[in-house]
């Protein structure tokens, strides 16, 4: 059992870490990628849940993440609401924390993982998709079909 101080610490440093602007709304972080030509990293998870903030807090101590998450708009999901299990289910995320990178046309996922992320993971990642252009041996997946399950998305 978590501890009320517990939990609100843990939501607090879900909210602020990584670098960046990070949107709570996917389908207004995919319009905004789209319309600008970036791509789009989605990080879906409870920020009471232990393992969401570790994950984030692997990529914020970094001292290369503004520099990697420079390219990316990113959107972070809290599944611990009704919209982040709807977007949740429409990613087909049932283990978390679960991140997504979706291209420069918001047309298709490049990337999925399930699971924490090392450094390492993370810089390899990021570094690989910045352009937001499709990459051989990638996930490629419409996008689209997400924004069923997302009011307001698209």
């Amino acid at each position: 059992m978590v501890s009320l101080g517990t939990f609100a610490a843990l939501i607090a440093a879900f909210a602020t870490e990584g670098s960046g602007n990070w949107m709570d709304d996917y389908g207004a972080a995919l319009r905004q990628a789209e319309a600008e030509g970036r791509p789009l990293l989605v990080v879906i998870g409870n920020p009471g849940d232990q393992r969401a903030v570790t994950h984030l807090a692997t990529l914020r101590n970094d001292p290369r993440a503004d520099k990697l998450l420079a390219p990316y708009k990113l959107c972070r999901i809290d599944t611990s609401t009704d919209y982040g299990q709807r977007v949740a289910k429409a990613f087909r995320a049932t283990s978390f924390p679960h991140t997504v990178v979706i291209d420069n046309t918001a047309s298709v996922k490049l990337f999925k993982h399930t699971g924490e992320m090392t450094a390492a993971d993370w810089q390899t990642t990021l570094v690989r998709f910045a352009s937001g252009e499709r990459v051989e041996g990638s996930t490629v997946t419409s996008a689209q079909n997400y924004t069923r399950y997302c009011p307001n998305c698209r």
